[in-house]
């Protein structure tokens, strides 16, 4: 149980870099207390949403075409998209004090900086993934 807290992590703190450094999202400028508050906010929706929907998509692929793996070509969208569908509902909650100038380049950043990490850390496994699904054997 502790997988998906470690990734939600990743992408929490993943956010925070990415949008600190002004990739593809512009905090408010001249009130600090508007900018940490955006930062919050914008780094915890964007990590539940690419969490729920990243594992959502995965879960559902293998249960709906019994699959042993979904593959990384479609985890990583899953997990990419759902990033940016986080940056824009936070853009929706805070409305002026956020800015996302580019949803795509952030979210790559994002999940390539949590998902990096996760591998590094080995949370996320590299050997024995596949690209492709791949299905689930026959008894």
């Amino acid at each position: 149980m502790m997988h998906p807290y470690k990734v939600f992590l990743f992408f929490l703190f993943a956010t925070a870099i990415t949008a600190l450094f002004g990739v593809g999202v512009a905090l408010p400028t001249g009130d600090l207390a508007m900018s940490m508050l955006s930062l919050g906010v914008t780094s915890v929706v964007t990590a539940l949403c690419a969490l729920a929907g990243g594992m959502g998509v995965t879960i559902s692929t293998r249960a709906t075409f019994s699959l042993m793996q979904t593959g990384r070509l479609i985890q990583w969208p899953a997990f990419m998209l759902s990033a940016w569908a986080g940056l824009s509902i936070s853009s929706f909650i805070l409305g002026a004090a956020l800015t996302v100038t580019s949803g795509f380049l952030a979210s790559a950043v994002i999940f390539g900086l949590a998902f990096g990490w996760g591998y590094f850390r080995k949370e996320i496994p590299w050997k024995g993934r596949t690209w492709l699904p791949a299905k689930m054997p026959k008894r």
